[in-house]
């Protein structure tokens, strides 16, 4: 949830943002994970507790707040998301020179290429610089 300002007034206004700027999420979120409705906050669910269940959803990777906080297309898991890496990595370790690397579908949002700040020139340079200073030899 968005850092809330202190005092209870402050932290009902911040969850009051946070829900109107993803309400569809917490919707799905508060029936499938509490079995309650949105709705219920306030009446049913008092406000300071509402506010620790958007926080703890907040932290749950499975949650569609979550993943809309992140950026994630889908819920997902940290398993999940250890292993479309891990293996994403080995494939392109043994990948022939110049050929593109695999990018293995995911929940991600869509990723910066990698090294984006590094010319070519400057990458043969700091390649170059890598050889030269390493303390064991580097092999391609």
């Amino acid at each position: 949830m968005e850092a809330a300002h202190t005092g209870v007034a402050g932290k009902i206004a911040s969850l009051a943002a946070t829900v109107k700027t993803y309400r569809a999420e917490l919707t799905f979120d508060f029936r499938h994970e509490f079995g309650v409705p949105l709705s219920s906050i306030g009446e049913g669910i008092p406000w300071p507790e509402a506010i620790d269940l958007i926080d703890e959803l907040g932290n749950h990777p499975g949650s569609h707040y979550w993943s809309a906080l992140h950026g994630m297309s889908a819920p997902t898991t940290y398993g999940e998301i250890a292993s479309i890496l891990h293996a994403q990595r080995v494939i392109n370790l043994y990948r022939p020179e110049g050929v593109d690397a695999v990018e293995l579908p995911g929940p991600f949002p869509e990723r910066e290429a990698a090294n984006a700040d590094v010319t070519p020139e400057e990458r043969d340079d700091l390649v170059e610089y890598a050889r030269a200073t390493a303390p064991f030899p580097l092999d391609d």
